[in-house]
């Protein structure tokens, strides 16, 4: 689909097509060429050829150390803030003194209050909350899969909310795009691991239709559970979840369009044996991930780098979510107080053909007693926030 959509030429965001696999092969031989098989070079090694032993070299560390030359305060600076790591939703100024002399404490107010406005817009996404911090810790010496550090890489990937463009809708213009979730994928594993830790309400929501002759029914059939099909459209290749029996083949109707617009798209693999150090990939470029039929997410890999010993180094704990976008969630139509969980169409009591109600909406403005006051239809509806 480059051929069609091909990013935009010296485009900062989008690189080449790479091999990372290869490339970080390459890195790691020639690591070990500068550094391990050439070990004279430390400087350790290099202080002893010079004839300085053990008692010297500590000599010298505790001359020279950083620490020595630093202005150090008597007042505790744990509540200054700066924004050395770029802006972040928790950067806050706490207890600045007015009548601080320092230009540099004036300038970080000042550029505070100026761009009080301008900040979020400089995040990646809106209400990002950034689980790095939280990530739960592994004792790797009990697991069998143990990842050796500086051998592997990872990538990063965000996908984001699906949306519909504005020529297939009633809209006039086409919502921004939303990042949902953010992951690290181990290169090594296979696409349907990073497929099943996708999380989206559509996989939730209830399969069992009109509820509307008895709404308050506990859900028992999803659509995740009727509907497993998925499918990955990266670098002109399909590659399709078959791991249950009567999954559906999205990629039929795609290849017979594209053999009508002359586009080699005939490549099929399946997600649980392909892995991603076996697919040659652009970061910044958009890859599909389509599920339940045609409810369509955009992916995106923007950065890949060796696992180092800060990374968790059990294979089986990744995909990791570093990240997702704290959004608003669909609130009752009626109350605006509590959360949307129905759907009601088709009803003359409402202005709208569309409305999202609560329960207790749902029951006291359609219903009387048990019967419904119209002929309307109710679906059973799960909002993305509360997945998350």
């Amino acid at each position: 689909m480059e051929t069609i959509y091909m990013p935009r030429v010296n485009h900062h965001n989008v690189t080449d097509l790479l091999n990372f696999k290869n490339y970080f092969n390459e890195y790691n031989s020639t690591i070990e060429t500068l550094f391990l098989k050439n070990k004279r070079k430390s400087l350790k090694l290099f202080l002893e050829d010079q004839g300085i032993g053990e008692s010297g070299q500590q000599s010298l560390k505790t001359k020279f150390n950083v620490n020595n030359y630093c202005w150090k305060s008597t007042q505790s600076s744990e509540k200054l803030v700066l924004p050395i790591a770029g802006f972040k939703t928790e950067f806050k100024l706490y207890n600045i003194p007015d009548d601080a002399e320092l230009k540099s404490i004036q300038a970080l107010r000042s550029r505070h209050i100026k761009d009080e406005g301008k900040r979020r817009k400089l995040l990646r996404y809106t209400g990002e909350v950034n689980c790095e911090n939280h990530m739960v810790s592994y004792e790797e010496d009990k697991y069998k899969d143990k990842i050796k550090e500086y051998s592997d890489y990872v990538l990063s990937v965000r996908v984001y909310l699906p949306t519909v463009h504005c020529s297939f809708s009633n809209a006039r213009r086409t919502k921004p795009l939303q990042v949902s979730q953010e992951f690290f994928v181990y290169s090594k594993q296979t696409l349907d691991c990073l497929r099943d830790r996708i999380l989206c309400a559509e996989d939730f929501n209830s399969a069992e239709g009109d509820v509307g002759e008895n709404p308050f029914k506990i859900t028992t059939i999803r659509n995740m559970d009727v509907y497993r099909s998925a499918m990955f459209f990266i670098n002109d290749k399909f590659f399709i979840d078959s791991r249950y029996p009567g999954n559906v083949d999205y990629s039929d109707v795609i290849k017979k369009w594209a053999a009508g617009k002359n586009l080699d798209l005939n490549v099929t693999l399946s997600m649980e044996s392909s892995t991603f150090n076996m697919i040659n990939l652009r970061l910044g470029y958009p890859y599909l991930y389509m599920h339940q039929g045609n409810c369509e997410h955009l992916i995106v890999f923007t950065d890949a780098r060796l696992i180092t010993p800060k990374d968790i180094l059990v294979k089986s704990a990744y995909p990791v979510m570093r990240s997702y976008a704290s959004l608003r969630g669909k609130q009752c139509m009626t109350c605006t107080k509590k959360a949307s969980k129905f759907i009601v169409l088709n009803t003359e009591r409402l202005p709208l053909s569309r409305t999202y109600v609560c329960g207790l909406c749902l029951y006291q403005y359609f219903y009387i007693g048990d019967k419904k006051t119209d002929n309307f239809t109710v679906y059973k509806y799960l909002d993305r926030v509360a997945l998350l």
